[in-house]
């Protein structure tokens, strides 16, 4: 079941992702002995928020403990995770953000009310933050043993079923995916008005942390691409930092600049300018660089050739000597930040 191997059905047939009611105990069990099963043990990987139900009464039935307070005690509680529960209840009512539905054309977002997953929250039930999140991630990490010992992290993080690019391999609560070459570790949670998704790698100790507060919020998308530009820092660091003519005092430029056809960011490494659209899925696949000229202009030296590769790009600066326009084939771009 912790495989998702199990060969149980994924949800039931109580219908809580649209009720919005989370189904009792005995609803599952019927549910269970009416014939639950749609493939036989270990032949085929099927996401199952059933098994994780049955596993957190398996929690219950070996710990003798409710599964709320076990995870609290041996989870949250050592982790110092201050804004973290299994389940909704109602001291974090206040605080948990507003979840709304998918964007529809000509229509409002619908607000989603907040709702206690009950038995099933061992499938589905957890809040948190981001900081709370990343400590979480950190205990991931080699060296801490707050949580596991090494030997237990090594056994979540080792792959139980191939995806063969159909999804993402399965580990014991993980998934694993690659970002280009990256293997990253990690999971993503959908719920009615929230889409989240976290990523780490155990190795650089890097991780990523996004929360969204709307049924199509983009999550995988945000946690790759974030991903896929640190490590395009971190592969190409030397490649992308070596410049035949340097830019003098680079923080002047960075920030972004936005006009009516989106966003071009501008980030340096060492004294080598770059620029790329922050809102592409992989940010920097057409990263350009850019190489300072005489007259104060910049060069696109590297870059997409469907884009300005070749061209000369300008700027213009505040009384501080900060850049506050990017002009590139005369269309300029504010800087918002």
């Amino acid at each position: 079941m912790l495989s998702h191997t199990s060969g149980l059905d994924r949800d039931g047939e109580a219908g809580q992702w649209v009720s919005l009611e989370f189904p009792e105990l005995s609803v599952i069990q019927q549910h269970i002995s009416d014939g639950a099963m749609v493939f036989d043990p270990a032949t085929q990987w099927k996401y199952s928020n059933i098994g994780y139900t049955i596993v957190g009464q398996v929690i219950e039935a070996v710990s003798g403990e409710a599964y709320n307070e076990y995870v609290t005690k041996h989870v949250i509680e050592p982790l110092g995770l201050r804004h973290t529960a299994p389940d909704l209840h109602s001291k974090a009512e206040h605080a948990l953000a507003v979840g709304y539905s998918r964007d529809i054309p000509g229509q409002p977002r619908e607000r989603f009310p907040q709702i206690s997953t009950g038995v099933m929250a061992s499938a589905t039930g957890f809040l948190s933050t981001v900081p709370d999140l990343l400590r979480y991630m950190q205990a991931q990490f080699p060296g801490d043993t707050t949580l596991l010992s090494e030997e237990s992290k090594r056994e979540m993080r080792r792959i139980q079923w191939m995806g063969e690019g159909v999804v993402d391999d399965q580990c014991v609560g993980f998934a694993s995916w690659k970002v280009k070459d990256w293997r990253v570790y990690g999971h993503g949670g959908a719920f009615q008005g929230f889409i989240s998704r976290f990523a780490f790698d155990p190795h650089r100790q890097i991780g990523m942390v996004v929360l969204t507060n709307a049924i199509d919020g983009p999550a995988l998308t945000l946690v790759n691409g974030a991903l896929s530009v640190i490590d395009k820092y971190i592969v190409d660091y030397d490649e992308l930092a070596k410049v035949e003519h340097a830019v003098e005092h680079p923080e002047r430029f960075v920030g972004t600049y936005r006009n009516i056809w989106g966003d071009n960011q501008i980030a340096h490494i060492g004294q080598s300018l770059l620029r790329y659209d922050p809102t592409a899925g992989m940010p920097l696949e057409f990263v350009e660089r850019l190489s300072p000229n005489t007259d104060g202009s910049f060069t696109v030296i590297s870059g997409n050739p469907g884009g300005t590769y070749g061209e000369k790009i300008h700027f213009t600066f505040d009384e501080a000597g900060n850049a506050q326009t990017l002009i590139s084939s005369g269309n300029a771009a504010e800087r918002i930040r």
